[in-house]
């Protein structure tokens, strides 16, 4: 299954070169490139700028991307980087990425599921709020968690956390609200998957203990 993904992603990748793209350019340390099959591929060394709503270079490019790759390599996911790219529906995270900028994903409504890798050790400011459509998130180390970065998810019913460590929820408040990151609009029944041993562990920690199940993988 993994060589299977990777083959795909490599094929992703690649189609920066197969294909003519649509558009290109830099962005700080950021080289970007969209194919005109529909993947925004975003390279290079170093961190990525943090943007204001509406002024990443790739953003009046959002109705032909389709699936967003970035590469090994790029430090973090700056500020709404992806923000309303709403026709996405996939995109690949590398484990060189340490930080998801606030609204980094907000509003992608096509988006259905997304992998974190180990790495990241914090999620911004409502990142993936607004994703009606994301089903499930994978979190495969214990990134901190942002204000509200989940919220109005109603889609979202599985949460897989492969950590040994609860993921901490930030009690910053923003906008005189406080940090729900689960709340809004919900699908039911969610369900947590968790190491055996850490069952009791989310059973015990405020927001976590709100999902309907908690089971171990």
């Amino acid at each position: 299954m993994k060589c299977a993904f990777i083959s795909i992603l490599f094929f992703l990748v690649s189609a920066t070169f197969a294909f003519a793209s649509i558009a290109s350019g830099s962005s700080g340390n950021i080289d970007w490139t969209i194919t005109d099959e529909g993947v925004l591929v975003l390279s290079g060394k170093g961190r990525m700028p943090d943007y204001e709503t509406g002024t990443s270079p790739w953003y009046n490019y959002r109705n032909y991307i389709k699936v967003g790759v970035v590469t090994e390599g790029v430090r973090n996911i700056g500020q709404a980087a992806f923000q309303h790219l709403d026709r996405m529906t996939s995109v690949f995270i590398p484990s060189s990425v340490t930080a998801i900028g606030g609204w980094g994903f907000y509003g992608c409504t096509s988006l259905k599921s997304v992998d974190l890798p180990s790495s990241v050790q914090s999620i911004g400011a409502a990142c993936f709020a607004e994703c009606h459509n994301l089903g499930m998130v994978i979190m495969r180390g214990s990134p901190t968690l942002g204000w509200r970065c989940l919220w109005n998810c109603m889609s979202l019913t599985m949460i897989v956390c492969h950590s040994t460590v609860v993921p901490y929820i930030d009690p910053a408040r923003m906008f005189n609200s406080p940090n729900e990151p689960f709340g809004g609009e919900s699908a039911f029944p969610r369900v947590i998957v968790v190491r055996t041993e850490m069952i009791s562990e989310f059973a015990g920690t405020k927001y976590w203990n709100e999902w309907e199940l908690i089971q171990a993988m």
